[in-house]
């Protein structure tokens, strides 16, 4: 069985997990969080990149041959630095500006796209923004608190921040988009809800992400049923032991 690791600065990298688990049913994963400094998205590169390299130390320590840095302001602050550190595989999540350039744009929707002010910032993101939308077809609206607002969530229940969560996508109904694309992993994990508060249609990136991560380890796509019930390793804190978890044991998988 391959031995995957995955590092987040919190729950966020569930929703690519939740993918990789539905699609194989022959990889052992690892789940690494840094719970008490989420989320990341106004934290310095410095500081990140010393807190993800304890991540790493202690994956690498279960031997896993491949590791997801499931966060986009991780990825665009630290994996080129990861990538010369270390020497297994490293797949990043980046924004999909790619989205107007594939058969999924028809041409005249209005594009928007939410994510972290620190990916909002970050010179990769606005290198691949330049390069892949030069006409500047996709507005860019970072969110401040929402990455948060979910994590809270995780902690004590959807119902009770959904007040908090309005206030926060309520200034996105002013733009009138119609596609809403996600630059953070947290995001997918309340796709229903932003959707049906925005009227808006929502795209999720990570299929492709977990299919590339597959092929990478040359795992077969499948089908798995029930892969919420399925069992993976899970340390919300660095220093944290490893526990079993089940995707049915937070709040969005049920």
């Amino acid at each position: 069985m391959k031995k995957v690791g995955i590092i987040d600065s919190g729950i966020g990298g569930l929703s690519i997990l939740s993918h990789l688990l539905a699609m194989q049913g022959q990889c052992e994963f690892y789940y690494q969080s840094d719970h008490s400094n989420v989320p990341y998205g106004g934290k310095a590169q410095d500081f990140m990149l010393a807190q993800t390299l304890k991540m790493i130390d202690k994956l690498v320590e279960k031997q896993v041959e491949l590791i997801i840095v499931a966060c986009n302001t991780l990825t665009v602050e630290t994996i080129d630095i990861l990538r010369k550190t270390y020497p297994i595989p490293f797949v990043g999540i980046e924004p999909f500006v790619n989205f107007i350039n594939t058969d999924l744009y028809k041409g005249d929707e209005k594009v928007g796209l939410i994510l972290t002010p620190a990916t909002s910032k970050s010179p990769r993101f606005n290198e691949l923004k330049v390069k892949l939308d030069p006409k500047n077809m996709i507005e860019v609206v970072p969110l401040h608190r929402l990455a948060l607002i979910i994590e809270e969530m995780g902690s004590t229940g959807i119902d009770n921040h959904i007040q908090s969560l309005e206030e926060e996508l309520f200034p996105l109904k002013d733009y009138g988009f119609d596609i809403l694309l996600y630059g953070c992993t947290h995001y997918p994990l309340i796709s229903k809800l932003i959707s049906k508060f925005l009227d808006v249609e929502v795209y999720d990136p990570h299929i492709a992400v977990s299919k590339r991560v597959l092929k990478l380890l040359n795992v077969q796509v499948d089908s798995v049923e029930n892969h919420e019930s399925v069992n993976f390793n899970y340390a919300s804190e660095i220093a944290d032991d490893w526990s079993k978890k089940q995707l049915k044991d937070f709040c969005f998988f049920n």
